[in-house]
C-alpha cells in the first residue's frame, strides 16, 4: 500500500510484477480513493527489462499519438499486461 500511496502522491503510474496490487485497485476504488493508475505486468517478463520498457513506451506512444489519454485510460484504471 505504501508504493501506491507514494506513487500517487507524486502524480505517478505504479508499475509492478505484484499481483497483490489487482486486489489493491479494487480496495482503493472501493474505499473512495483515486491513484494515477496501476501497470501490472505477468510474472513470466520478470527480470526482462526490455519487454517491460517496449510494452510501457507503446503505451505513450498511443496516447502521445492522441489514441487515447492519460486521465480517461489510465488513471485510476488497472493494466494487466499478460502477453
Amino acid at each position: 500500500m505504501e508504493h501506491l500511496e507514494y506513487a500517487t502522491s507524486q502524480g505517478c503510474t505504479l508499475v509492478s510484477h505484484d499481483l497483490d496490487f489487482v486486489q489493491l485497485h479494487s480496495q482503493w476504488l472501493h474505499d473512495g480513493q483515486r491513484h494515477c493508475g496501476i501497470v501490472v505486468f505477468n510474472r513470466k517478463f520478470q527480470g526482462n527489462v526490455g519487454k517491460l520498457v517496449t510494452e510501457l513506451a507503446e503505451w505513450h506512444r498511443l496516447i502521445a499519438e492522441g489514441a487515447g489519454t492519460v486521465e480517461r485510460d489510465v488513471y485510476n484504471k488497472l493494466i494487466e499486461i499478460v502477453r
